[in-house]
């Protein structure tokens, strides 16, 4: 009878060991992350016009595969900009004419897109070093789903004057994009169950955005651009 007790209690130990030198099968949190997004266009005579700072929010969920490596999701909601400037046949009201005509110029754009990410990563992590401290570096893809775009634009009709407007263009951005994520940070722990995670990502888009065509002399053709951003997370992790 002792030595079934002293058993017992040795394999309970040992679980309890095991459990505590384990990491966690799921880890949730929450993340808000700053970017700065540009745009590479791949149409004639468009022209990257500069970049846009942004910011995403959401929740992180690291499942645990084994040893030190994770399967990293969740969701974003990411707020992205970009500047483009082109020119284009642009639709105007006029006084004469009780529809809208197209009037040659030149456009710049600001574009604002509004999308839901769905990263799914592979994340490699370090053991912890003396202050608790790891490190990990991680790599995937990211499809996200347009959600809605605004644009910002000023229009310069030839030999007119420049012309504001704000118009929704949700319906000329595709609805899907892919990209490839690549990135690395580090965790602070707070506790034994409680972490900070700051990384820096970069984001290599590799399918078109715009679902547009342009009819200008100058172009006529489908209009079409890549997106890549830099964004730095700062995520607490439970």
């Amino acid at each position: 009878m002792r030595r079934l007790l002293a058993i017992v209690m040795l394999s309970a130990i040992f679980i309890r060991l095991q459990a505590q030198e384990s990491p966690k099968k799921f880890q949730f949190g929450m993340r808000f992350s700053p970017n700065f997004t540009w745009l590479d266009p791949a149409t004639s005579n468009y022209k990257n016009d500069g970049g846009k700072i942004g910011f995403g929010w959401g929740l992180v969920a690291d499942i645990h595969i084994i040893d030190n490596y994770f399967l990293s999701t969740g969701f974003n909601l990411s707020y992205l900009s970009g500047k483009l400037s082109y020119p284009v046949d642009y639709q105007m009201t006029v006084d004469t004419v009780p529809y809208p005509v197209a009037v040659n110029g030149k456009l710049y754009r600001k574009l604002q897109f509004r999308y839901l990410e769905i990263p799914l990563l592979f994340k490699m992590k370090t053991k912890e070093f003396n202050n608790g401290i790891r490190y990990f570096g991680q790599m995937g893809l990211v499809p996200a789903f347009n959600l809605r775009t605004r644009a910002d634009d000023v229009f310069y009709p030839d030999g007119g004057q420049s012309i504001k407007n704000s118009p929704d263009v949700s319906y000329s951005i595709n609805a899907m994009k892919l990209s490839v994520d690549v990135g690395g940070g580090f965790e602070i722990p707070f506790d034994k169950s409680t972490f900070m995670m700051i990384g820096l990502t970069y984001s290599n888009g590799f399918t078109d955005l715009l679902g547009g065509y342009n009819n200008h002399p100058l172009v006529r053709a489908q209009e079409e651009a890549i997106q890549h951003y830099l964004e730095l997370t700062f995520a607490i992790i439970f």
